[in-house]
C-alpha cells in the first residue's frame, strides 16, 4: 500500500517598481493536504517499540455511555463507531487481567515518533506517536476522544498508576495519541 502527501505552495516573486523588475525576497507557504488513507476493519495491532502484537477486537458502548473493554489480556478492543481512516480511531487494551500482563501493559513507555500498526484483512495503516499522558480516569473524555484536527490519528487507552483495591479499578488512564504517517 502507498500513502502519498501532496503540498500546495503559494509562491510571491517580483514586484516591478519604475518600470524596473527588483528580486524580492520569495516566500513560500506550503498548505498540506489530507493524507488519504484506506478504512479498514482492523483485525491487528503491532506497536514494535514494546513488542506488542495482538488481535484485535471489535467492543461497543456500555449502557452509562463509555467504551466497553476486551475481555481478556491479550486482545485490543477497538471502538465500533469509528473505523481507522474515518478519524479518531479507539483502541482499548487491559494493563494486566487477572494476574496476566496486559497487551497495553507498557504503553506509557511509547515516545513521540514510535510506530503503530493497525492491520486489517485487506491492508494495513501506520501511525507515529505524539504524545502519551496520564489522566484522571473520571474525566470527561468527550474532547479527548474528538478529533478538531479533522485528520487521521488513533487514540489507544489503558490504566495507569496504582490499583485502588478500595474504589475496584486504577487511579489513572495512561493515553496515548498518534497520527496517520506517511
Amino acid at each position: 500500500m502507498t500513502v502519498t502527501v501532496s503540498f500546495a505552495a503559494a509562491v510571491v516573486g517580483f514586484l516591478p517598481i519604475d518600470g524596473f523588475a527588483i528580486a524580492q525576497p520569495q516566500s513560500y507557504r506550503v498548505i498540506a493536504t489530507p493524507v488519504p488513507a484506506p478504512v479498514l476493519v482492523p483485525v491487528g495491532m503491532e506497536i514494535p517499540k514494546i513488542g506488542m502484537q495482538a488481535p484485535v477486537v471489535p467492543v461497543g458502548t456500555m449502557s452509562d455511555g463509555t467504551m466497553a473493554s476486551p475481555q481478556g489480556a491479550v486482545d485490543v478492543g477497538w471502538w465500533q463507531g469509528r473505523k481507522p481512516g474515518e478519524g479518531n480511531a479507539l483502541f482499548a487494551a487491559h494493563v494486566n487481567w487477572n494476574g496476566r500482563q496486559g497487551s497495553f501493559s507498557r504503553l506509557k513507555e511509547l515516545k513521540p515518533g514510535d510506530e503503530i500498526v493497525v492491520r486489517g484483512k485487506d491492508g494495513a495503516v501506520k501511525y507515529r506517536v505524539v504524545w502519551v499522558r496520564n489522566f484522571d480516569p473520571n474525566m470527561d473524555a468527550t474532547e479527548l476522544l474528538g478529533n478538531e484536527s479533522g485528520g487521521q490519528i488513533a487514540t489507544l487507552i489503558t490504566c495507569g498508576g496504582q490499583f485502588d483495591r478500595s474504589i475496584g479499578h486504577h487511579t489513572e488512564r495512561v493515553v496515548a495519541r498518534a497520527v496517520l504517517s506517511a
